[in-house]
C-alpha cells in the first residue's frame, strides 16, 4: 500500500515538474517575444531617428545652398535667412579639417607684427570685408598691439557689436562696430587701410568691381589677404595674374590644402587717377556740378586738395576716374575677375 501511496507521489511531482517547466517555456517564449518587440520598437525609433536626423541635413544643405545661391545672384535676404545662413555657415566650417577664418588671422597677426614693429607708435588699421557675423574673431588672441579694425558687410547680425565690444584688450585692438555697405562703393577715404582682408566673403561671381575697390581704401604697399574656396577659382595661376593687373603684385600664394587658397597681395600702384586735372574735367563731375545748388560743393571740387572728399561729392565720377589702362583692360570679359559658385555639398 505505501509503494502505491509513494509511487503516486512520484507521478505526481514528475507532472507538477512537467507542468512547471512547460509553463517557465511558456513564459520564457513570452518574454523573448516581448524583448524582440521591444527591441524591434527601439530599433525602429533609432531608425527613424536616423532618418529624421539624415532628412533634417539635406534640408539645411539645400536652404544653404538655396541662400547662397540668392546671395550669388545679388538677391536681397530678409533678417530670418541672413541669421539661418550664418547657422548653416557656422555648421559647415565644423565639417572642415581646417578652419580657414583661423588660417587667416593667423596670416593678418604676423604681417601686423611686422607693421607694428615698422611702424612703432602708429595706430594700424584693417578693414575685413564681408565679416559676417564676427565670430571669427571672438575667441582668437591677436600678438599685434596699437591695432584698430573696421568691419564691412551688406547684411549686419544682431549683437554682433555688442559682442565685439567685449573682447579683451579693446583699448589696445579697438574693434569698431559692423558697418552695412556695398563692398562695391566703401563710404571711407582712399588710402585708408594698411591691410585689407577677404575671408570666404565675395558673394557674387564677378568680383572686379570689389577688387578695385579695395585696392582705392589700402594705402600704397598695404597688404591684401583673400581666403576663398579653392573649387571656385578654376585657374589659380591666372587668377592672380589677372590681380596683379589691377594694382596688386602677388606677394605668397597658400593652396598647400585641397579646401582653400590663400593669397596675400601688395598695393603697388593706385588705380585711380587723384590728380586735380583729370578731377575737374571729368564730364561725370561736371554734369553733377550743373545739376547741384550746393555752392560749397562746386567750390570744394574745383579749390580743395583733398581729392577724396571729392570722390565722395560725385559717386558717378569713379569709372572716369580710372586709369585708362585699367579701365581699358576691365572692358574685355577674358580680363574680368570671374569666381564660380561654390557647392558646399562636395566637401
Amino acid at each position: 500500500m505505501n509503494n502505491k501511496v509513494n509511487i503516486t507521489k512520484k507521478l505526481l511531482n514528475i507532472k507538477n515538474k512537467k507542468v512547471l517547466n512547460s509553463n517557465s517555456k511558456i513564459e520564457n517564449i513570452k518574454n523573448k517575444k516581448q524583448e524582440n518587440i521591444n527591441n524591434k520598437t527601439v530599433l525602429n525609433n533609432n531608425t527613424e531617428c536616423m532618418f529624421e536626423k539624415v532628412l533634417k541635413k539635406r534640408l539645411e544643405g539645400g536652404q544653404f545652398r538655396m541662400l547662397n545661391e540668392k546671395m550669388y545672384k545679388n538677391k536681397e535676404l530678409d533678417a530670418e535667412q541672413v541669421e539661418r545662413y550664418h547657422t548653416f555657415y557656422r555648421n559647415q566650417v565644423k565639417k572642415w579639417p581646417i578652419d580657414p577664418n583661423t588660417m587667416v588671422l593667423k596670416e593678418l597677426d604676423e604681417k601686423l607684427v611686422k607693421l607694428n614693429f615698422l611702424h612703432k607708435n602708429t595706430k594700424i588699421k584693417v578693414a575685413d570685408l564681408g565679416c559676417g557675423d564676427v565670430s571669427k574673431y571672438k575667441n582668437y588672441k591677436f600678438t599685434c598691439k596699437n591695432t584698430e579694425f573696421d568691419f564691412y558687410d551688406k547684411y549686419v547680425i544682431e549683437d554682433t557689436n555688442s559682442a565685439i565690444g567685449k573682447k579683451e584688450n579693446k583699448d589696445i585692438n579697438y574693434f569698431n562696430p559692423v558697418i552695412k555697405c556695398d563692398l562695391t562703393d566703401i563710404k571711407i577715404k582712399s588710402n585708408s587701410y594698411d591691410v585689407v582682408i577677404c575671408c570666404l566673403s565675395l558673394m557674387m561671381d564677378d568680383i572686379t568691381n570689389v577688387m578695385v575697390e579695395i585696392n582705392r581704401i589700402l594705402k600704397m604697399g598695404g597688404i591684401f589677404i583673400f581666403a576663398e574656396v579653392r573649387s571656385r577659382i578654376n585657374s589659380i595661376h591666372n587668377f592672380v595674374n589677372k590681380l596683379c593687373k589691377y594694382g596688386y603684385k602677388a606677394e605668397n600664394v597658400n593652396s598647400s590644402n585641397k579646401y582653400f587658397t590663400i593669397i596675400r597681395m601688395v598695393k603697388i600702384e593706385e588705380v585711380y587717377d587723384y590728380t586735380k586735372e583729370n578731377i575737374n574735367n571729368t564730364e561725370n563731375i561736371s554734369e553733377n556740378i550743373n545739376n547741384t545748388n550746393n555752392t560749397e560743393n562746386i567750390n570744394n571740387i574745383n579749390n580743395t586738395n583733398n581729392t577724396e572728399d571729392n570722390i565722395k561729392e560725385c559717386k558717378k565720377s569713379k569709372k572716369s576716374l580710372l586709369i585708362s589702362k585699367v579701365k581699358n583692360y576691365m572692358k574685355k570679359k577674358n580680363n574680368r575677375l570671374i569666381l564660380k559658385t561654390c557647392n558646399y555639398k562636395k566637401r
